[in-house]
This record gives C-alpha cells, sequence and structure tokens, in this order.
C-alpha cells in the first residue's frame, strides 16, 4: 500500500516521506550503498521488502526479509553475511 499526501500537508517526517518519493534515487541509492542488484522490468516487485506496521501505539520496523531460490519462500536478511552473487541487473 502506498499513501499519497497532498504537497501542502505539514507532518513530522515530511522531508523523509517527499525523499521517498523520488524512487529512483532511492533504488540507485540501494544498489550503490548496499552493493544490491537493481532490475529494470516493469513486471518485477523486487527481491526485498521492509515490513512496516502503523498502529496507534507507533511505527514498527521489522527485519528485512527477500525471496528466496523457491517462490513465495521467504527468510530474514542477514547482515553479518556479505551478498551472494550480487551482480547489477540493468
Amino acid at each position: 500500500m502506498t499513501i499519497q499526501l497532498p504537497h501542502w500537508l505539514d507532518f513530522p517526517g515530511q522531508s523523509i516521506y517527499q525523499a521517498c518519493q523520488e524512487i529512483n534515487a532511492r533504488r540507485q541509492w540501494v544498489s550503490q550503498q548496499l552493493n544490491l542488484p537493481l532490475c529494470s522490468d516493469d513486471n518485477w516487485l523486487g527481491d526485498h521488502w521492509l515490513p512496516i506496521i502503523v498502529t496507534v501505539n507507533g511505527i514498527q520496523f521489522l527485519p528485512l526479509i527477500y525471496e528466496g531460490m523457491m517462490p513465495n519462500a521467504y527468510e530474514m536478511v542477514s547482515w553479518d553475511l556479505p551478498p551472494i552473487n550480487a551482480t547489477k541487473v540493468v
């Protein structure tokens, strides 16, 4: 789910929200800083997801997950190990 807020709405975290709207810039940052591959296929949904839960008690960020070798088999990312076979897909 993506939330689109009006530009004139002033709220805490507005600068972060606006930066996240620049999807291509964020993708390039992930590729360069985290050495993770990119794909430009319009049908590709990505390999990594950051689950975010918003409740009345606040926002929770769950561990980053990715789809494993088998479809619909998801695993948590281990930041202790470097990416395996990370090739840049353009």
